[in-house]
């Protein structure tokens, strides 16, 4: 019995196979090649896939309807059962909401209910938008996972460094403006002479230059 590479199921439902030869489950194949034209599991580029008949035998072979459903440069070879209407069939395939769905058939939206035997061979243009919980729900459950994992590590490495903070005293917090303005009027008297600072700034600031042995002699 082949298994899906993709879900793990058990048996592979309605499948599908890549130019490479690798085969999933339908649903496998439209959600893997929906972003990224390429296989799954070698990577190799993929421009079209089609129903694996070997796998799935000969009389579904023989009662499907086959079309080409193509979207974002993939061409599908969708088969569709007798009676099966194609917008439920590419509805399931592709996991798109019904409500978000059109298919394009020579340039105009395919009548809802239309007989699969009068769409033999047709070229369909899918367009669609999947819902972002549906379409992505593992992925942003994983990514959920990583930034809980993520926050829980960096909360336990800075709990030591908040647990030494303080709230600074509303005494502090008045002598930062002071001590700031101090420092910069400082560092701009040191960039004048000694004679002009004495005489722009009290005694209380001012550092008498040193003097060398030169001076002292």
């Amino acid at each position: 019995m082949d298994v899906c590479a993709i879900c793990h199921t058990g048996t592979l439902r309605r499948a599908f196979c890549l130019p490479c030869g690798h085969s999933y489950c339908h649903t496998c194949t439209a959600r893997a090649l929906w972003d990224k034209p390429s296989c799954p599991s070698c990577r190799a580029e993929t421009k079209t896939a089609a129903p694996a008949w070997e796998q799935r035998g000969k009389e579904e072979q023989a009662n499907a309807t086959l079309i080409s459903v193509r979207h974002r440069g993939v061409a599908f070879t969708v088969d569709l059962a007798a009676n099966e209407c194609p917008y439920e069939r590419t509805s399931i395939m592709f996991s798109v909401p019904a409500d978000r769905l059109k298919l394009i058939c020579r340039g105009k939206q395919l009548a809802r209910g239309s007989d699969p035997s009068e769409l033999a061979g047709a070229v369909i243009q899918l367009i669609g938008s999947r819902q972002e919980q549906h379409l992505h729900g593992e992925r942003r459950g994983a990514l959920r996972r990583k930034f809980e994992e993520t926050g829980a590590w960096m909360l336990d490495w800075t709990r030591p460094v908040w647990s030494t903070l303080r709230v600074p005293t509303w005494r502090e917090v008045h002598q930062w403006p002071v001590a700031a303005c101090r420092g910069l009027l400082l560092f701009f008297a040191s960039l004048l002479p000694y004679s002009i600072a004495a005489m722009l700034l009290p005694e209380s600031l001012l550092v008498a230059p040193r003097r060398t042995p030169e001076h002292q002699d």
